[in-house]
């Protein structure tokens, strides 16, 4: 049963997918399309985030993108194929028909596409938050994966979801996080504020994946990202991070400040998931190896194959690899 069917709060939040970047951490994978258009095991990344949640009962989207080009993209990966899906059926390829309809977004979900200028995250934010129509944003990092260890584990997501809306009464603000141990490399969540990277900072608690904005400090970010003739003046730079961006961090805590009701909360991710990050070059290639040796409709065939490439490792580097635990490694 899906999440919204048993807590109505969810039908009161806007899922925002933010693919705007450059993405140059992940050159040269994402040199061209956006990294959450790149291949994660049988699927795109862009799949599984949108699937999630959908299949959790999330009924608007809304895409932050950096160009009616990007947009084309998107709108090419959720494109219905029926032709394709006859021809697939008509061969007895009925795996190939369902990771096809897999890529399809249903009907009755909402989807929409904000074009943003690099001018940072509170203005990525704050320009979906438009689309919203006072509903509660939950923005995703499509950076972050969460997966399940254990066949049968709910997808993050829905524990996710299913806090705000029982725990906290589908109300507030929650970031996902996981536990770090050098807090200075990281954005965290400490005492209810966001602290960007602060040397200062000791809360080993970094935000990723998905962060739930209440309405009213989606509305407040709206507000400052529609604000462009206030660009250069001591109000601006109030907001500022660094250079011309915005980030969400200031306009968040000096709202907290005034509001202890609009602190941050946070939801832990458990030892049942593992998190992978795309983010950067190797991040990304390491996910996609897991991807395709555990996630694939593939994955025993791909992990044989991998078995045949490090028995070559390991004949070539006898003294270093081991052949047998290589082999059982990539079993587990």
């Amino acid at each position: 049963m899906r999440v919204i069917d048993k807590m109505k709060n969810l039908e009161n939040i806007e899922l925002v997918v933010l693919a705007a970047g450059l993405s140059s951490r992940n050159f040269p994978h994402s040199k061209g399309p956006h990294k959450c258009l790149l291949p994660f095991g049988s699927e795109k990344i862009i799949d599984r985030i949108v699937r999630e949640p959908v299949e959790a009962g999330i009924k608007h989207i809304t895409f932050v993108v950096s160009s009616e080009v990007s947009k084309g993209f998107f709108e090419a990966c959720f494109a219905r194929m029926p032709d394709i899906e006859a021809k697939f059926a008509e061969k007895g390829d009925h795996v190939a028909v369902e990771l096809l309809k897999r890529t399809y977004i249903p009907d009755d979900v909402s989807v929409k596409y904000v074009i943003a200028e690099p001018k940072g995250l509170a203005y990525a934010i704050g320009l979906a938050a438009g689309k919203a129509e006072g509903r509660h944003v939950a923005v995703c990092y499509p950076d972050d994966m969460i997966l399940p260890r254990t066949p049968g584990t709910k997808p993050f997501i829905y524990k996710f979801l299913e806090h705000y809306a029982t725990v906290m009464g589908g109300k507030g603000n929650l970031a996902a996080t996981r536990l770090i141990d050098d807090p200075k490399r990281w954005g965290v969540v400490e005492d209810g504020y966001v602290r960007e990277k602060q040397p200062l900072a000791t809360s080993r608690q970094a935000s990723c994946a998905y962060i739930i904005f209440d309405d009213r400090i989606a509305t407040g970010l709206n507000q400052v990202a529609l604000r462009t003739d206030i660009e250069g003046t001591p109000e601006y730079n109030q907001y500022k991070h660094q250079g011309k961006e915005i980030h969400y961090s200031d306009y968040f805590n000096e709202t907290a400040a005034r509001d202890p009701s609009m602190a941050m909360q946070i939801f832990e991710i458990g030892s049942e998931y593992r998190y992978l990050d795309c983010g950067t070059r190797n991040g990304y290639e390491e996910a996609l190896v897991f991807a395709l040796l555990k996630e694939s409709v593939s994955a025993e065939a791909n992990r044989g194959i991998a078995m045949q490439v490090m028995e070559e490792i390991a004949t070539n580097n006898s003294n270093r690899f081991p052949a047998e635990e290589l082999k059982n490694n990539i079993r587990g």
